[in-house]
């Protein structure tokens, strides 16, 4: 199950994250990027959610019983019994599955599952970029709603509005699915799972993280423990997010001129935000018209091939048209005569450009922008678009 909705997601994301930044609406549904988050909730020991059945080992309480998983971390509720299962995805993802038996015959699992893993970072922040946590929150409940269908056995299945840990204390972006599913054993007996469903967006990665805290027991006769809804609040509360030491980092507001830009922004078509790429320099001693003649010169390299290796993955970048709000490009020092000037991507305000667009009329060509860069996640910078700032 886990591979087939990976190998669905790969072929979407791949469609998708071609599309242009210089033609694609901000407004274009990114739901199906998502797809393979529904699986999460779906107990491992569903059949052939692995070719072969990952290997179990036990939990020593106080040595490896906090499970971590990008900036967030959890202990495991206290008890004897636990066994731990690590399921590998494809690009390094993976799904951690803790399992142990109760007194009564009632299993318990807790997944935690990081599908992203450091290579498909990248094409997510592309689909991304741009996206309050919030909406993207809302962008990857949108898929587990979509794809829920596809799942069958499902008997009852509801949001529920509660204020766990994660949203007190750090401000994190979470929502919570409680569910009730059949499954049929390879014996016939038949099983309901109880699972609590909790997604959140990591605040510091902003990727979005999902965990579950599920019991299994038989459908005639059987119930979840008296303190399942007890139990299973408490782990969701218990979760913490590490701070990302951002205080630390430098915030700078400068002068930047565009490279290229989405072709909506050319006119008064609608009042979306759209993308662009711009040049911009940390080094006070560059100044505006040389950042206006750098501009130029870089959008030759759009749809070339240099030599020279800095050089051809600016003109690679431009060319690709897509948009990555995290990643800076250094212009090679042969062109900017410095080392601290950069290429980027951000957003555009158009209610911060004099005519709201850069067609005709728009007065394009007699300002540059004031654009900040500050710390967006505890590695990358983004760039945010301020304001204009006229030429002389």
């Amino acid at each position: 199950m886990i591979k087939r909705l990976l190998d669905h997601f790969i072929a979407i994301l791949v469609e998708v994250s071609g599309t242009s930044m210089l033609a694609r609406s901000p407004g274009l549904s990114l739901a199906a990027l998502l797809l393979l988050c529904a699986c999460a909730g779906i107990p491992a020991g569903t059949p052939s959610a692995l070719p072969q059945p990952p290997q179990s080992r036990p939990v020593v309480a106080g040595v490896d019983d906090q499970i971590s998983v990008r900036a967030m971390s959890v202990r495991l509720p206290p008890g004897a019994g636990w066994e731990k299962r690590e399921l590998p995805m494809p690009d390094g993802g993976v799904l951690l599955e803790f399992e142990r038996s109760l007194a009564s015959g009632n299993r318990v699992q807790i997944h935690i599952a990081d599908y992203f893993g450091h290579p498909r970072v990248l094409p997510l922040e592309l689909a991304m970029s741009g996206r309050s946590d919030m909406e993207r929150l809302a962008m990857f409940l949108m898929v587990v709603g979509e794809s829920a269908a596809r799942f069958k056995g499902r008997r009852q299945s509801e949001w529920v509005e509660m204020q766990r840990g994660p949203q007190r204390r750090f401000n994190a972006a979470c929502r919570e699915k409680h569910e009730l599913r059949e499954e049929r054993a390879e014996n016939g007996n038949l099983y309901l799972w109880q699972d609590w469903m909790f997604f959140c967006v990591d605040p510091v990665s902003h990727i979005p993280i999902q965990t579950d805290y599920a019991e299994r027991y038989p459908a005639e006769g059987g119930t979840v423990s008296p303190t399942f809804t007890e139990d299973a609040a408490a782990f969701f509360d218990s979760i913490e997010f590490r701070a990302a030491d951002l205080t630390t980092r430098p915030v700078a507001e400068v002068s930047a001129a565009f490279v290229q830009a989405n072709n909506n922004l050319f006119s008064n078509i609608d009042r979306e935000d759209y993308a662009a790429t711009v040049v911009f320099s940390l080094d006070p001693n560059v100044k505006d018209p040389t950042l206006l003649n750098l501009a130029h010169r870089l959008f030759k390299l759009k749809g070339t091939s240099p030599q020279n290796p800095s050089e051809n993955a600016i003109a690679k970048h431009l060319t690709d048209e897509r948009a990555f709000f995290t990643r800076f490009i250094l212009v090679p020092e042969s062109m900017s005569k410095s080392g601290n000037v950069f290429i980027g991507d951000l957003m555009i305000h158009r209610a911060l450009l004099p005519k709201g667009h850069l067609g005709k009329g728009s007065g394009y060509g007699e300002f540059l922008l004031r654009i900040r860069a500050y710390p967006a996640t505890e590695h990358n910078y983004r760039l945010e678009h301020v304001g204009i700032q006229r030429l002389k």
